[in-house]
């Protein structure tokens, strides 16, 4: 059981930083995009969750779903899974990953997918993302981001977590305690200087 929990909050912790990794690639490729002279920039959705909704909301919603269709949460759920499959650290099972994998809410995430969409992006930056995504350069990407964050992801996160260890530790210094730190994750500590 402790197993399939934990596997089941690696998949969570790598949908989000696939996520992440999406948008980011989605806003340089929207910043690279040229920028039609005549055409007004479009309004942010709302952010607050009211129930009116703007002029072009039922357009931003039916663009949303196009890009869910190219790029959906079942897709990259798939992904991770394969993912996780592969993983010769976890040595999880066809049967583990078959339970992580039946106990995911695909309807939950196509609904939280779509409602953010919609609530962050205007009506261009939604079709921009359909026609990129959409396009082979687009669906190479999406196949090639998983194997990218799991090359990326453990030096970004060794940086900040020896980063934090090191703030933690000064603090500790500034304030007269040192956190408590495991050898594992923490850096050696220097000498005390006389």
């Amino acid at each position: 059981m402790k197993k399939i929990i934990l596997t089941a909050a690696v998949a969570l912790m790598a949908l989000t930083q696939q996520a992440q990794a999406q948008a980011q690639t989605q806003m340089q490729a929207q910043t690279s995009a040229p920028i039609p002279a005549t055409a007004p920039a479009q309004p942010k959705a709302q952010t607050q969750a009211a129930p009116q909704h703007d002029a072009d909301y039922n357009a931003r919603v039916e663009a949303a779903k196009t890009y869910l269709q190219t790029v959906s949460p079942q897709k990259m759920v798939d992904q991770m899974m394969d993912s996780l499959a592969n993983n010769q650290q976890l040595h999880l099972s066809a049967a583990d990953i078959a339970e992580v994998k039946s106990s995911i809410d695909i309807a939950a995430l196509n609904k939280t997918s779509l409602d953010a969409m919609v609530k962050i992006f205007n009506l261009d930056e939604l079709k921009m993302l359909s026609q990129f995504y959409g396009s082979p350069t687009g669906q190479s990407i999406v196949q090639k981001m998983p194997a990218y964050m799991s090359e990326v992801m453990p030096a970004i996160q060794m940086q900040v977590r020896l980063s934090l260890m090191n703030h933690l530790q000064k603090m500790g210094q500034t304030n007269g305690s040192v956190p408590a730190a495991t050898p594992s994750s923490a850096p050696s500590a220097s000498p005390a200087k006389p």
